[in-house]
């Protein structure tokens, strides 16, 4: 009984570290986040966000972060993603890209490099 209570524990510790306010549910979860996972969601559902001090941008398609080599880019309807992400779609359907968020299409060219400051 102890020892399930501790990994218990130390669940909910490692998911304190990782758990932020962007962590959520469905179309809103990143990919790559153990907090929006539904198995792990209810665990750090009564957990506070992490402070985190630096911020880290990731693609809500790849779950990949959007940096100098993968830099964020912005349809025309204002949705962010990675440029890598963004021209895999482009590829494989035409130059054209879908914002999983909305279903809108949209061709690549139109899309804008995104600058974080």
């Amino acid at each position: 009984h102890c020892t399930f209570l501790h990994s218990l524990f130390g669940s909910q510790a490692g998911l304190a570290c990782l758990k932020c306010a962007a962590c959520a549910e469905g179309a809103e979860a990143n990919v790559n986040c153990p907090t929006c996972h539904p198995t792990l969601r209810r665990l750090a559902e009564p957990l506070p966000p992490a402070h985190h001090m630096l911020s880290r941008l990731l693609c809500r398609i790849s779950g990949r972060p959007m940096d100098e080599s993968n830099p964020p880019y912005v349809l025309p309807n204002g949705s962010v993603y990675s440029y890598k992400a963004l021209a895999a779609m482009a590829e494989a359907n035409d130059g054209l890209v879908t914002d999983p968020a909305t279903l809108q299409d949209f061709l690549i060219a139109d899309a804008r490099k995104a600058y974080v400051s």
